[in-house]
């Protein structure tokens, strides 16, 4: 039986600085995040949101942030049933 939590290692041909931007840059998560904005101010304890046209679909809670390397957080859907219902994940 896991606790629930994934560990994943993805290999990807960019700087820190490049992958951080394109986490955190709402005019680049718009591109490739379902037309929406990623939303925080990227500091521990901060609210970060997915959202479009004043609409959130997704939310969580900065975790731990040393950018460009490292950015933990939680994971929560707003907007569908059953998986609103959830608990966030991080």
């Amino acid at each position: 039986m896991t606790d629930g939590r994934r560990e994943v290692a993805v290999d990807i041909h960019a700087t820190p600085q490049d992958i951080w931007r394109a986490m955190t840059d709402p005019q680049l998560t718009r591109e490739y995040y379902y037309g929406t904005d990623i939303l925080s101010g990227w500091t521990p304890g901060a609210r970060w949101t997915s959202e479009s046209d004043g609409e959130v679909y997704l939310e969580g809670e900065v975790i731990d942030v040393d950018p460009p390397h490292r950015l933990v957080q939680t994971f929560h859907v707003v907007d569908e049933r059953p998986a609103a219902d959830d608990p966030p994940s991080t």
